[in-house]
């Protein structure tokens, strides 16, 4: 999940640009969508706190830097939740956790269209579940 800076693609989900003309459905999707990457981003803080290295992380691959998040989950998970205690809301002052945005050529800074057909596809998913709800 990703937000508006980023390019909509298959593996990155952004939300639909308001310009003004957003119908009910993709409003819907844009409010899931953040309310998700609030919560992943709090997780995100909550672990950084414990592990500090994951401010300065210089792993590269994407599948290293996966396991060594899962790892850290995994470790957070078994950790007492007492010795959280002395965790703090407060980033540290570095440079790394500032938002970039990416530095990627001109067609994917756009998107893909195949992101754009992955999104509208979730989209009409989360607002069929609404609507099942609501009926």
């Amino acid at each position: 999940m990703g937000d508006s800076a980023y390019p909509c693609l298959q593996q990155l989900m952004t939300p639909y640009r308001d310009n003004g003309h957003l119908s009910a459905k993709q409003k819907n999707f844009n409010y899931k969508l953040s309310s998700s990457r609030i919560q992943i981003e709090h997780s995100f803080g909550i672990l950084k706190q414990r592990f500090r290295q994951l401010y300065g992380c210089k792993l590269r691959s994407p599948k290293i830097v996966s396991h060594f998040i899962r790892a850290c989950f995994v470790l957070h998970n078994i950790c007492d939740t007492e010795d959280m205690d002395h965790l703090s809301d407060e980033p540290l002052d570095d440079d790394s956790t500032e938002t970039r945005t990416p530095d990627l050529v001109d067609e994917v800074i756009r998107g893909t269209k195949e992101g754009q057909v992955f999104r509208d596809r979730v989209c009409r998913q989360i607002w069929s579940a609404r609507r099942s709800i609501d009926n």
